[in-house]
């Protein structure tokens, strides 16, 4: 069962990352941009919401690094991922991503988390940009946004969300 819970979830992982790559806020017309920027001002309103907002950006942001470094490690096998076995000793963690962006783990929870200082958003920011992304395109994502705004909806008519 736990196979097929990790299997899921990596499934949905790669969905995600595919969505998120194949989207753009810059490709969205200006009323949808309008329309995505009023529902970010609505979910951050809501502690709750606004804390559920940035954990779906700083996990999108960590899982996307996580993709792409993963990628550029294989590219040299030209598609017989069969020699791959045994070469990765583990998957990057994200105490891994924190330690390659020079942050302490408790330092990306808490961007996570919406707690941060300057200095460590800024860090982060650095990092993600050296590996071609920005915390933008997650922070303004059509996907993201609808998800938390959903999870906002929910809050505010008084049922229990169950995050995902």
């Amino acid at each position: 069962m736990r196979k097929l819970q990790k299997s899921l979830t990596e499934t949905e992982q790669f969905v995600v990352i595919q969505e998120l790559s194949s989207t753009s806020f810059d490709s969205l017309s200006e009323e949808e941009q309008t329309i995505i920027f009023e529902k970010i001002s609505q979910i951050v309103s809501h502690p709750e919401s606004e804390k559920f907002y940035y954990g779906k950006v700083f996990s999108g942001c960590v899982q996307f690094i996580k993709a792409k470094l993963l990628d550029d490690q294989t590219k040299h096998f030209k598609g017989d991922l069969s020699k791959i076995k045994g070469k990765f000793e583990r998957v990057l963690s994200v105490k891994d991503i924190a330690q390659m962006a020079g942050l302490e783990y408790f330092q990306l929870r808490d961007l996570s988390f919406g707690k941060n200082t300057s200095s460590t958003l800024l860090k982060f920011m650095t990092f993600t940009k050296k590996h071609g992304l920005s915390i933008e395109e997650f922070m303004y994502h059509p996907s993201i946004v609808n998800t938390a705004y959903q999870y906002y909806c929910m809050l505010e008519k008084g049922t229990t969300p169950t995050p995902s």
